[in-house]
């Protein structure tokens, strides 16, 4: 048995084994860690603007940052874009008084969407033991547990009435995936 859970390589992982693609497409996230020119409680609030372009909260002595951006991108080496950090910091700038400083450190990673948003999990129909646990979103962490648990009870077959529905949901097999 195969368990697909290579996260933004999860496609290609798949065609490597003659699976078809269930469209999953790695986006680019940045995230930044901020000095800045008071010390924050490091209990504060996350701060995000109502239309969810970017956000801030404490972390430690400094800020956790990010513009939010979504961009679709190759499974790779993701790289931070300095552009983006640097107008993010003009953007909070521009409506706080948070006063950056300089930048700590910032990074990029790869977030994997399904064309519908959901994570996949389950076997592939087409492929004997080809297992999906992929496409979580930038959610994986939130939901390990639960695909975890689910992800075992279809593999073992003991799949409870109660996680029917779940796995209907979440099915490689589910319409628009490919």
């Amino acid at each position: 048995m195969v368990v697909n859970a290579a996260g933004a390589w999860a496609d290609t992982v798949a065609q490597l084994g003659g699976v078809r693609s269930r469209r999953l497409v790695p986006h680019r996230r940045s995230a930044a860690i901020v000095s800045t020119e008071h010390a924050f409680n490091p209990g504060g609030p996350m701060v995000q603007p109502t239309d969810e372009s970017y956000y801030f909260r404490p972390d430690g002595p400094h800020l956790l940052i990010s513009p939010c951006e979504s961009i679709p991108a190759e499974p790779g080496d993701a790289q931070v874009v300095d552009a983006d950090i640097s107008e993010l910091i003009s953007r909070i700038g521009a409506v706080t008084r948070v006063g950056i400083t300089g930048v700590v450190r910032a990074w990029t990673g790869l977030r994997t969407h399904p064309v519908d948003g959901l994570p996949v999990v389950g076997f592939d129909a087409d492929v004997p033991n080809f297992f999906w646990l992929a496409g979580q979103g930038g959610y994986g962490i939130q939901t390990s547990a639960a695909l975890a648990g689910l992800a075992a009870a279809l593999i073992t077959g003991t799949l409870t009435d109660d996680d029917g529905a779940l796995a209907a949901a979440l099915s490689p097999q589910r319409a628009g995936l490919g």
